[in-house]
């Protein structure tokens, strides 16, 4: 347990780095402030999460981008949350807002729900949970709109070892999904929701874009680094933007049933139906938290 002086002194101190990265980027400070003033969703944010005002201020989303990008970035992301949802979004800064119920073939149940996402690798994210709000998988982006709508995925993340028998808990529900791994599970759902509000266009890190490849974190946290992005977004047929990037397709390319053999034709015929079915509900359950939903 840290004791109350311990927890005083981290307070003076994050107090401290706060005063001097605002001294060092003013400008962008003075941007910060605007966007809490004017934008209600970030407001309730940084009430809730205070170091949120901070993401500007350090490596975000994506290792090369300098600090006016990333400020434009954020506020384009919460300005877009803002104008497109109710005030339940203000959930995903404390408990996460519940999208959809899961089963798998064993009865246990899962939630994806939707959260703020890991603090530097994005501003949003999604979220596979299970029974005792453990996260089985987790997703975190960025939403852009200019110059045209864009998600930009900063980080996906597996189960920690808290997991009991976490090895066996992704071999049952991919069994559950059709054979699609959980990972892959939320690479398609991040497209579902992107596209759910008219995002076309979808950027994914590389290995080396990861923030924590950022001079700042050598030797600390650039080795925590650890899932493989490139191969990821191989199997998904993205085309290499630049070092840092990959286009993803909006729409990844399915397999033909009729040219698979009869036991995989059973197989993606079900995932196929389920992905949509799965795209379906996600998409009325965006509808229905629209700040223009009736």
């Amino acid at each position: 347990m840290h004791s109350s002086s311990d927890k005083t002194l981290k307070h003076i101190w994050l107090q401290a780095r706060f005063y001097v990265l605002s001294k060092m980027y003013h400008a962008t400070y003075t941007r910060i402030e605007s966007l809490s003033n004017n934008n209600d969703v970030f407001r309730s944010a940084i009430e809730q999460k205070p170091r949120l005002i901070e993401k500007a201020l350090k490596p975000y989303l994506f290792v090369d981008l300098p600090v006016n990008e990333r400020m434009k970035l954020i506020e384009q992301h919460f300005n877009l949350l803002n104008s497109t949802f109710n005030t339940e979004i203000n959930q995903v800064f404390g408990k996460g807002l519940p999208l959809l119920d899961l089963t798998d073939s064993k009865g246990n149940q899962f939630t994806l729900i939707l959260f703020d996402g890991e603090m530097r690798e994005g501003s949003l994210g999604l979220r596979l949970i299970n029974d005792l709000n453990q996260t089985i998988y987790s997703i975190t982006f960025n939403l852009s709109t200019d110059p045209e709508p864009t998600l930009h995925v900063g980080a996906l993340k597996g189960p920690s070892e808290k997991i009991e028998d976490r090895n066996q808990v992704i071999k049952t529900l991919t069994r559950s999904f059709h054979g699609l791994r959980p990972k892959a599970l939320m690479v398609e759902v991040a497209l579902m929701f992107g596209k759910s509000l008219g995002v076309n266009k979808f950027v994914g890190v590389s290995n080396r874009g990861h923030i924590y490849q950022a001079l700042r974190y050598k030797g600390s946290k650039s080795k925590s680094v650890t899932f493989d992005y490139d191969e990821l977004w191989a199997e998904y047929g993205a085309e290499k933007a630049d070092k840092y990037r990959y286009l993803i397709p909006a729409n990844p390319e399915r397999k033909d049933p009729s040219e698979l053999k009869k036991t995989k034709r059973r197989l993606y015929t079900k995932r196929y139906a389920w992905l949509d079915e799965l795209e379906t509900n996600l998409s009325e359950k965006i509808k229905s938290l629209s700040v223009n939903h009736d």
